[in-house]
């Protein structure tokens, strides 16, 4: 996600990585900023509507779903099952989304999505694509539009499964899941030993990493 962020903003601002401490206890994290021109406060309110045309609807749904979706893997009785989902507050978004998808001749179900407010503030609609060709097909469409290295790999993943049963996919499926943990381990880690360095002497207090 840091080289998402600093390849989207690098052209446009200074991007810094600050390591700081999690909210969760014992745990650290990096912290990315970018200071961006005031042209760019468009980007602090949320868009009222989606685009409706399959031309501008597919790049905003690629962008929304590297951000909030999530390609589903797994075994059911021997196939390798597939699913798209996306969980999210953003209940208008999702609505229209599955109006759009719909359109494009898919079928996706809904869970919670009705009004733009709910009892439980915090609860979250959402959004799935459970049939299996529905879902490769809607990979196929993504993944040229992806920037998200961990969702390009899940959808070629996706994309390779249509032809191998559960066994053969499953530890294709059981190393990308480790490669992904190794990568968090090695980045909170690294946050963790940057943060004790600036506090305790070696580095500036307030000193700021950035990606190359």
């Amino acid at each position: 996600m840091a080289e998402l962020f600093f390849m989207t903003f690098r052209e446009y601002g200074r991007c810094k990585m600050t390591p700081d401490k999690a909210y969760l206890p014992g745990r650290y994290c990096w912290k990315l900023s970018v200071y961006l021109d005031p042209s760019f406060a468009f980007f602090v309110k949320k868009p009222e509507t989606i685009p409706i045309t399959s031309t501008l609807f597919h790049p905003f749904f690629g962008g929304y779903s590297d951000s909030e979706g999530s390609w589903c893997l797994y075994n059911d009785k021997g196939s390798a099952a597939v699913a798209f989902v996306i969980e999210s507050k953003d209940r208008r978004i999702l609505r229209e989304s599955a109006a759009a998808l719909g359109r494009d001749g898919f079928h996706p179900l809904l869970y919670g999505a009705q009004g733009n407010s709910n009892i439980d503030a915090d609860a979250k609609a959402r959004l799935e694509v459970r049939r299996r060709n529905e879902v490769r097909t809607l990979a196929e469409r993504l993944l040229p539009i992806s920037r998200h290295p961990e969702k390009i790999a899940k959808m070629k993943l996706v994309l390779e499964s249509a032809e191998l049963s559960w066994a053969r996919i499953k530890p294709k499926v059981q190393e990308f899941k480790k490669s992904v943990k190794r990568e968090v381990v090695n980045f909170t880690k690294s946050a963790e030993i940057q943060y004790n360095m600036s506090h305790g002497g070696t580095m500036v207090k307030g000193s700021s990493a950035s990606l190359v």
